[in-house]
């Protein structure tokens, strides 16, 4: 009887485990899950009905369990989500699987990160176990990061463009700083050299001057250094680049034209005679004009003086100074004071050449010089010199020179 009894149990063995019951996937699922801390929830068969919810899926759904228990996961989703394809998929297949989704339904996206296993009854699917992660918190710190590095990287881009100018200006600086100071070298190393010239001639003049009397020495050096700071006067005008002849020539026949008489008149292009030219001619002119004064064309109402210059064909300035209507004139039978200052510094120091021509109606005298000026940007001249006596009276005289 016992061996009957246990051979009809073991026939009906398949029979009884075919019509074993499904297990409650609800009582399954409430141990694990109910106090899990992210939301869960279980859906069964190919229409993914919800089955259990823990706490956590039903803050998230806003939503007390009753409200969702029994109706199927696709209403809770928008319409065609990609996470319904997903149960699907998982259901048929009976393999894990995971999907991450954005909501813009906020200022910045909200991504929702679903993971998904089957649940499985004698090795087959009965339902998909489903447990969502809110990545909000880790994406906005995600933003928050990208957006610091952005803005560091636009700040050191920033700092970068500003060191950048800065150098560029410190360079700037640095380099007009040499400039400067290379300027001041050469105007120092200049100035030294024109005071050496100047002092050069001023020893020419002071030793080349004779006179009888003391009083005239004094009056013919003072007239001849006179001279010197006149031109001079031209230099500053020109920052020290020259004097124009023209100029030159007007500044020291001036003080003898007066009450409104032509006494003069100047013809020739406009030179620019460099520093030590400009010098030398000033004294010569100054000489010419004191002799032309004392015992010349100037020293008579109705004398003229003729002051003219042109460049000859090999290159050479070539000056005419030309009196008349003054006394009749005679060749001297020495060289005066005034003569051996001029022979001196125009022969002494440019290499010049010069010469006197002393005919009756007047002294003529001419000087020549290679090379010593240049074309000036002013308008050709050769006109009269005018000089009212208003404008006498406001220059001092020279004196005569010895």
């Amino acid at each position: 009887m016992k061996a009957q009894t246990q051979s009809a149990v073991e026939c009906r063995g398949p029979e009884l485990m075919a019509a074993k019951p499904t297990p409650d996937l609800s009582s399954l699922c409430l141990a694990i899950t109910e106090h899990a801390p992210l939301p869960m929830a279980t859906v069964e068969g190919a229409s993914h009905i919800v089955r259990y919810v823990n706490p956590a899926f039903c803050r998230l759904m806003d939503r007390p369990s009753e409200q969702l228990v029994g109706k199927p996961f696709c209403e809770m989703l928008p319409e065609k989500d990609e996470c319904v394809t997903l149960l699907d998929r998982v259901y048929r297949t009976g393999k894990s699987e995971s999907h991450t989704e954005q909501e813009h339904s906020k200022p910045h996206p909200v991504f929702w990160s679903f993971t998904m296993w089957p649940v499985l009854a004698d090795e087959r699917p009965v339902g998909v176990m489903i447990q969502v992660t809110d990545t909000a918190q880790s994406h906005e710190m995600t933003l928050a990061m990208n957006e610091a590095l952005m803005l560091g990287s636009v700040r050191q881009h920033e700092l970068t463009e500003a060191a950048e100018l800065s150098n560029a200006q410190l360079q700037k600086e640095i380099a007009e700083r040499k400039r400067i100071e290379e300027q001041i070298g050469i105007l120092a190393r200049e100035a030294e050299h024109r005071t050496k010239n100047v002092l050069a001639t001023v020893q020419a003049i002071v030793h080349l001057t004779q006179s009888d009397t003391p009083d005239g020495l004094k009056h013919a050096i003072e007239g001849r250094i006179q001279a010197l700071a006149n031109v001079h006067a031209l230099f500053v005008e020109s920052r020290w680049t020259g004097a124009e002849l023209h100029s030159l020539v007007t500044q020291e026949l001036s003080p003898y034209c007066q009450d409104g008489e032509t006494r003069a008149r100047i013809d020739g292009p406009n030179l620019l005679l460099e520093p030590n030219t400009a010098q030398t001619i000033a004294v010569a002119l100054h000489e010419l004009a004191t002799n032309a004064a004392k015992y010349g064309a100037l020293s008579v109402p109705k004398g003229h003086v003729q002051v003219e210059w042109s460049r000859a064909a090999d290159g050479r300035l070539v000056l005419r100074w030309t009196e008349t209507g003054g006394p009749q004139v005679k060749s001297p039978t020495r060289k005066g004071f005034g003569t051996r200052v001029m022979e001196g510094m125009i022969r002494g120091q440019l290499k010049g050449e010069m010469r006197f021509d002393w005919h009756a109606k007047g002294l003529a005298c001419e000087i020549a010089q290679d090379g010593c000026g240049r074309q000036s940007a002013l308008p050709s001249r050769g006109e009269p010199l005018l000089r009212s006596a208003g404008h006498h009276a406001k220059r001092k005289a020279r004196s005569p020179a010895s």
